[in-house]
Order: structure tokens, then C-alpha cells, then sequence
């Protein structure tokens, strides 16, 4: 009976033993377990791809940037700076009102010259018909021929002074027309030396732009380093 019961507790001592200790198998999952959580995890700004790119090495340059498209905007009418609708280093488009200038005196030449086309074409209009009533005396013998010639002559001398009423209404709209100032060019502004408020002149700087794709680089090479300049 006594070597019955040292059996049976060796073999429970062993069962317990073996359930501590766990399969190999059981053991080597929590092995990998503990080797996934120990992993470190990168980003993708921890990680730059390799890339194989040509290295470039030259002489060193030292000069002006220049362009070749430019453009100096310059007043065309003399007056005070209402507003300016551009700074430096604002990019523009062609034809792009940059500043405004006061209008007042250029608009009443300008009603004044309208004013006068108006009053010439009347005087033509009288004119001609004076014309055609002095046709249709002279063709019934009521009219001399130097008075018909003097009718035609007052005719023309109303449609020169039309023309020339005209011209003049042309030329105040032009200069109306001035006072709002655009970039002849698309670009960038370089240097804006006006302000609102400034009395200007005809001619006076206002505005440089420069077109930023036509940039080129004036500069100077070492005598020693010419050999390593080849043209492109």
C-alpha cells in the first residue's frame, strides 16, 4: 500500500512540473511575442530613400542678376496720387491698373472738348443746308455763281473746324484715360518710388516691373577657372 502511494505522488509531482514548464511550442510564441513588442517603428521622416542623382561642381560666380524684359512705368499726365494698387514684390498682370491719378482738370478739358464737337457739328449742318438752298437758286437763276461758291466754302470751313473739334476730343480722352496708370507688362513690381497722396509730373518713375522668367546672371570667372566653363 506504501508503494502504491509514492507512485502516485511522483506522478502528480511530475504532472505539475510539466504544466509549469509549458510545451517548446507555447514557448517559442511568447518568445516572438516579446520580440514584436520590443520593436522599434519608423516613421516616414526617420526614413530617406536613396536616390542616385549627378553631383555638379564648378566655379564659383559672382554677379548681378539682370531682365531682360523690363519695364519703367512713367507718368503720363501730371497731378496728385489718388491711390496705388500695387506694391513691391506683388506680382501684376498686363495692363493691371497699378496707381490713379486726379482726373478733375483732364475731365473738363474733356466736357469742354465735347462741348465744342457738339457746336461744330451744328455749323456744318447749317452749312450744308445753306448749300443746298443756295444749289437750287442758282440752277433757277435767283443766285449768283460766287454766292453758291461762298456757301460751299462757309461749308467747308464748318467741316474743318469739326475735324479739328474732334481731334481735340480725342486727345482729352487720351489724356483722361492717362490717369489711370497700367503695367504695360506681366510681372513682378521691383521698386515702387510713388505713394498716394505725391504730386507728380509727366515722366516722373512710378513703378519698375520685371518679368521673373527672363532673368539672367551677368557675372564675372576667375581667369583661373575658365577652363571648367563650357557654354550650356
Amino acid at each position: 500500500m506504501a508503494m502504491r502511494m509514492n507512485k502516485a505522488g511522483v506522478l502528480a509531482v511530475l504532472a505539475l512540473a510539466l504544466g509549469a514548464c509549458g510545451s517548446p511550442g507555447e514557448a517559442a510564441e511568447g518568445e516572438k511575442a516579446k520580440a514584436a513588442n520590443d520593436a522599434v517603428v519608423l516613421g516616414p521622416e526617420a526614413v530617406y530613400v536613396v536616390q542616385s542623382e549627378e553631383i555638379s561642381s564648378g566655379p564659383a560666380l559672382s554677379g548681378t542678376l539682370k531682365a531682360d524684359r523690363e519695364a519703367q512705368v512713367r507718368a503720363e499726365v501730371g497731378g496728385t496720387v489718388l491711390s496705388v494698387h500695387a506694391d513691391q514684390g506683388q506680382t501684376v498682370g498686363s495692363g493691371q491698373v497699378l496707381a490713379r491719378v486726379d482726373a478733375a482738370a483732364l475731365r473738363e478739358q474733356y466736357i469742354s472738348a465735347q462741348s465744342a464737337v457738339r457746336s461744330a457739328e451744328q455749323s456744318v449742318s447749317v452749312a450744308a443746308r445753306n448749300v443746298e438752298r443756295s444749289q437750287t437758286l442758282n440752277a433757277a437763276g435767283a443766285l449768283a455763281d460766287r454766292d453758291l461758291e461762298a456757301a460751299r466754302n462757309q461749308l467747308a470751313g464748318a467741316q474743318s473746324q469739326l475735324a479739328g473739334a474732334r481731334a481735340q476730343q480725342a486727345a482729352a480722352q487720351r489724356q483722361l484715360s492717362r490717369t489711370s496708370v497700367r503695367s504695360p507688362i506681366a510681372g513682378v513690381v521691383a521698386a515702387r518710388p510713388v505713394n498716394a497722396g505725391d504730386v507728380i509730373a509727366p515722366g516722373a518713375p512710378l513703378f519698375t516691373v520685371v518679368d521673373p522668367g527672363s532673368m539672367r546672371l551677368e557675372g564675372s570667372v576667375p581667369a583661373a577657372d575658365l577652363g571648367q566653363v563650357r557654354q550650356g
